[in-house]
């Protein structure tokens, strides 16, 4: 079936893709399957990329062609006069989802306008697995078994957006999987109740499980998810474009798990709770954590993943104020460890502003995540940090519990902060019924400088060279995770 549009001194509109002008346009749609029922125009249907691999219970409903017949056209039929006009048929055939197949873009020889090749998807999920309870009936098995429930079991609900309300419970069906997440609610019109959301297994850390977590065309991401210190069970995922993306949820019941009797941590917990993140300042050994990683502790140990060597450490600078920590690698041989001198510079937070682009190398929860620095970017979202505190600089970089101490870099791999924590976000649901998303601090460079200028490294420190301004990040990266260390104390 063939649908073209002709503009000139009329308009004869079979699809109306914009107002008239001087051009032409097609739209031709082929069927493989017998069309559905038409969606409603408010469906935020999915538009998955080229490169996107469909999931294997996809099936075509049909193909569409836009703009795919030469002839005359005018540049004025932009992208999104193609793309509104390729959801409209797709709404109009009951698809679920797009899929684009090709693109052309203009050549202004043959075509002035992009052209669209796509797959109208469709999902069978008849048979998918479910765990059969409707909320009423999960909240009496979450009272009769209360005193012997895991801290994940309960009912969550997705902070961003409240799309989805999930039951999790310990799985007693299936040897394969220890705890399984299933859909209480949800906005998504690709879901339905009961179906399993979530797969989780244990690891040696009991408040951390790797995890499948289906997406919202369920295809399957593995990670690795946690029940993080304010009680909230996050994950990191990737979308359809494969940026990074942060879901968490939060528990609405039950509430006030005894943690005595059903501990969140295993025997590693000391392991997890007495490792953070530093990063190497000069050639005579000095590091910079916080001082709330070796609070309280008697021995430090600074361990360099990218050489696999371990040294002992003397605290010589403490401020308690600013969770600031200076320690000083005992025996330390620069040249014998390292061909180059150290790239990057310290530069003052003044010359930072909102919107720059950050990115840290740490180490969240310890090893468990494998002994190489994990890159996280970010960009500063704010000079200040709660009610407009001097000290910090407001980031939306995703942080874990391991990152505190690590630096924070600019775009050209200058040094202008340290991670400190993430903002309480179970006081600010407790206090005003808010789960404020990405919101993370670092300890802006002045402070750091402060502390330096106490030590005769200070000049040498503040004197140096950055080596890595208009290098690409990727290139950055591997210069700079040498330099990114792992604070041990006991």
């Amino acid at each position: 079936m063939v649908k073209r549009i002709f503009f000139g001194f009329f308009c004869i509109s079979v699809l109306s893709i914009m107002s008239c002008s001087y051009s032409s346009y097609s739209v031709n749609y082929k069927p493989y399957l017998a069309p559905r029922k038409p969606k409603p125009t408010t469906y935020n249907i999915p538009i998955y990329p080229l490169d996107y691999k469909v999931p294997a219970n996809a099936k075509i409903l049909g193909k569409v062609y836009i703009g795919m017949n030469y002839g005359f056209t005018s540049s004025s039929v932009t992208p999104d006069d193609a793309m509104y006009e390729l959801k409209k048929i797709a709404l109009d055939k009951g698809a679920d989802a797009i899929k684009l197949t090709r693109i052309i873009k203009p050549d202004y020889f043959i075509s002035s306008i992009y052209r669209f090749e796509a797959n109208l998807i469709i999902f069978d999920f008849k048979n998918w697995d479910k765990i059969d309870f409707t909320e009423g009936k999960f909240r009496q098995y979450l009272d009769k078994n209360y005193d012997i429930l895991n801290q994940i079991e309960g009912i969550w609900t997705l902070t961003e957006d409240n799309s989805y309300k999930i039951g999790i419970i310990k799985d007693n069906e299936t040897n394969n999987r220890d705890f399984v997440a299933f859909i209480l609610e949800t906005s998504n019109p690709l879901w339905k109740s009961k179906q399993v959301k979530i797969e989780f297994f244990n690891t040696v850390y009991k408040k951390v499980f790797t995890a499948f977590y289906y997406m919202g065309d369920h295809s399957q991401q593995r990670t690795t998810t946690l029940i993080n210190e304010y009680g909230l069970l996050e994950m990191d995922l990737k979308d359809i474009y494969q940026n990074q993306l942060r879901v968490v949820f939060i528990k609405n019941y039950p509430k006030n798990i005894d943690i005595d009797n059903n501990p969140i941590f295993g025997e590693n917990e000391l392991e997890i709770m007495t490792t953070g993140s530093g990063c190497l300042l000069s050639e005579t050994g000095l590091v910079i954590t916080n001082y709330h990683i070796i609070y309280g502790k008697e021995e430090y140990e600074v361990y360099f993943p990218t050489i696999d060597k371990s040294f002992s450490a003397t605290i010589i600078l403490k401020d308690r104020n600013n969770d600031l920590a200076l320690l000083k690698i005992n025996n330390f041989n620069y040249s014998e460890l390292f061909n180059n001198e150290i790239p990057f510079k310290i530069i003052k937070s003044e010359k930072i502003d909102i919107g720059e682009e950050t990115f840290t190398l740490g180490f969240p929860l310890g090893e468990l995540l494998g002994k190489e620095a994990k890159l996280s970017k970010g960009v500063i979202t704010s000079k200040y940090g709660l009610q407009d505190d001097p000290i910090l600089f407001q980031i939306d970089n995703p942080i874990q519990p391991g990152n505190s101490g690590g630096p924070l870099f600019n775009k050209n791999g200058n040094l202008i902060g340290v991670i400190v924590s993430s903002l309480n976000a179970k006081y600010f649901y407790e206090n005003a019924s808010i789960i404020p998303q990405n919101v993370n601090f670092a300890i802006k460079s002045d402070y750091l400088l402060n502390l330096i200028s106490m030590l005769p490294e200070y000049d040498e420190i503040n004197n140096r060279k950055n080596n890595l301004t208009n290098k690409k990040l990727v290139d950055q990266i591997k210069i700079l995770k040498n330099y990114a260390v792992t604070i041990k104390t006991k």
